[in-house]
């Protein structure tokens, strides 16, 4: 996280204090973790993180229309870029 995106963080803490936030969860990604921490320095809420909320980057898709190329990344039958592969080896987990 850069020196702009922590004075962010810092000036969201107080602007969200008594919005009726009983807690926050966070993207295990760096810049996520650390934007909820600061903000939970006015907070004091519980905060737990959360692996499901990964970002995800689309590559040359990203702000195009989701269709057609998007049911066959979700499958793991195809990139964003178009290419057919696999995106996950045989018997793995899904998750994104």
């Amino acid at each position: 996280m850069n020196a702009t995106g922590r004075a962010q963080a810092e000036r969201a803490g107080p602007l969200l204090a008594g919005q009726e936030i009983t807690a926050i969860i966070a993207s295990p990604l760096q810049r996520a973790r650390q934007t909820a921490e600061i903000i939970n320095e006015f907070l004091r809420l519980p905060l737990s993180i959360e692996p499901d909320l990964r970002e995800v980057a689309f590559g040359s898709m990203e702000g195009e229309p989701l269709l057609p190329w998007f049911p066959d990344w979700l499958e793991g039958r195809a990139t964003p870029d178009g290419r057919r592969a696999s995106l996950r080896s045989p018997g793995a987990s899904r998750r994104y």
